[in-house]
């Protein structure tokens, strides 16, 4: 009840608060309730459940409502009461005691990698460490229990393969404004917004991945869950991946903001909680400090001359080597001419003091046995096997023509010059530090919660409860009209269309017909 009547009085301010159940049809009309006697109920709820409830080191799952969930949820209560509308500051204390209360359980803690958070839920595997409170799903919609979702389906990236990887009609497509608020380095832009796209041939039930160009921002979608992780077999339109309503990493980034507000920067605990989060999103050790994180950012390719690629090869992989880095990877493209096209970075790596050398291709080697088709390079020169065989320790440097067999066992037939490419690498501040009290909850806490919570569900209710929800749509539709094709500048017509009015949704027609106590809200 406590939960509802939060989303309730969020969504549609003062409503009817009814805490008995219904017993007769006739004098059942109910006026609304103050923000804040709603509010005061859902306190006392859930203050009340804090204490019935078992903790969720009693579960394996996280369904379930938990003591850490009470707090948590709890914590974002009183977050929303000391913002707008109620403005109750007070209530920042209440906040800061209750997510204190989380983390001191000892039962939660952050995924070390962000995107494992997203494919457990596509695996169906339970994480009470990180998650918190999840909303559950089961099953395909199958059977005499129907009780599967769409999680990665109706929000998923774009594809008609019903079987690989699995279909979404890819209805939520991004903003630049959201891929640019992260940084270099920051693994959860490529996985919050899709950096593949799909392609389903013509009377194929699969379909192909392909690597989306950083140029592409508004046509990417939502890739935070993605299908091909789930279990076979799939269904089509319905599926068991959970939606999590409260993770730690939440947690840790409400006590950072009400802890900052009560007390400030000095002591550095507001800064621990958040570049715990922070660290993570890079990759790195969360208990260890990580001032900056050196990346390589992105790759040009040289393409001239080169048109020696198979076009029923799509993408190359690309080694990196030295520069006192590790863990960069990317891929290239091959354009139907039969050039390396494009070059994207698929994970960043870090530690990279100066650039790196790019290997694009795979390299030939000895002692390998070899079939007709496989394009390897030697040198500066890419070869296309023409004759299976076994290598020996020969490799091939013909400029024209094919290889002597009888030096080289398989034969490797000239194909052209091997691409090259010219990696970039960039630094990027990772813990956060230097900033004022009375800046911080601006400059790290708003858009760090917009980076790590993406297509979550909160931006929203926390853009309302600052006070920026209005300012922050109308600002978007400058943008979008500016950085946008004309395909998307519906986008920035909604976004325009935002006023004070939409900071509560209307009062459904079907619930002022049956109450004749109740009003319309304001600009309805």
């Amino acid at each position: 009840r406590a939960y509802f009547y939060y989303l309730l009085v969020d969504h549609f301010g003062a409503v009817p608060l009814r805490l008995n159940s219904t017993q007769s049809p006739i004098g059942t009309a109910l006026a609304k309730s103050s923000i804040s006697t709603v509010y005061e109920q859902i306190v006392t709820d859930m203050k009340t459940a804090a204490s019935l409830v078992a903790p969720i080191s009693s579960y394996t799952y996280n369904g379930h409502v938990s003591k850490t969930a009470v707090q948590g949820i709890l914590a974002k209560v009183f977050l929303s009461m000391a913002g707008a509308p109620l403005n109750d500051e007070s209530k920042y204390e209440d906040a800061y005691i209750y997510a204190d209360s989380v983390i001191k359980s000892g039962f939660h803690s952050l995924n070390p990698s962000y995107q494992q958070i997203f494919i457990n839920h596509s695996q169906e595997v339970y994480d009470t460490k990180e998650n918190i409170w999840e909303i559950e799903f089961s099953g395909d919609n199958t059977g005499i229990i129907r009780a599967a979702g769409r999680v990665g389906i109706a929000n998923g990236i774009l594809s008609g393969g019903a079987t690989y990887p699995g279909y979404s009609g890819g209805q939520y497509n991004v903003t630049k404004r959201q891929y640019e608020l992260y940084l270099a380095g920051d693994l959860r832009r490529d996985w919050c917004i899709s950096n593949v796209r799909y392609a389903t041939p013509t009377g194929s039930n699969t379909s192909t991945e392909a690597p989306v160009t950083t140029t592409v921002i508004y046509d990417r979608q939502i890739g935070k869950w993605r299908r091909k992780y789930e279990k076979e077999p799939r269904a089509q339109n319905f599926n068991a991946t959970n939606f999590p309503v409260l993770r730690y990493a939440d947690v840790l980034l409400m006590y950072a903001e009400a802890y900052n507000h009560l007390y400030g920067l000095g002591d550095g605990k507001a800064y621990d909680a958040v570049n715990q989060v922070r660290r993570r999103a890079f990759g790195l050790p969360v208990n260890v400090a990580a001032p900056t994180v050196s990346v390589v950012n992105g790759i040009t390719l040289a393409t001239a001359g080169n048109t020696g690629y198979l076009t029923s090869v799509t993408t190359l992989p690309i080694t990196f080597t030295g520069g006192g880095g590790t863990g960069a990877t990317g891929v290239a493209t091959v354009a139907s001419t039969g050039k390396d096209n494009v070059g994207y970075i698929l994970t960043p790596g870090n530690g990279y003091t100066a650039v790196p050398s790019a290997l694009i291709g795979t390299p030939w080697i000895s002692n390998t046995a070899y079939t007709v088709g496989t394009q390897v390079y030697n040198g500066n020169n890419l070869y296309t096997v023409t004759t299976a065989g076994i290598s020996t320790l020969t490799g091939p440097t013909n400029t024209s023509g094919a290889s002597d067999a009888a030096a080289t066992g398989a034969v490797f037939t000239y194909a052209g010059v091997k691409a090259t490419a010219t990696p970039t690498i960039t630094t990027t501040t990772v813990d956060f530090t230097g900033y004022s009290q009375s800046n911080f909850r601006d400059l790290v806490i708003i858009p760090e919660r917009a980076r790590e919570l993406a297509y979550e569900g909160a931006r929203l209710h926390d853009l309302k409860r600052w006070g920026k929800y209005v300012t922050t749509m109308t600002t978007l539709k400058t943008e979008i009209l500016a950085a946008s094709s004309t395909t998307y500048h519906y986008a920035a017509t909604a976004a325009g269309n935002v006023s004070a009015r939409n900071v509560l949704f209307p009062i459904p027609n079907s619930e002022l017909s049956i109450n004749n106590l109740v009003s319309q809200n304001l600009g309805w």
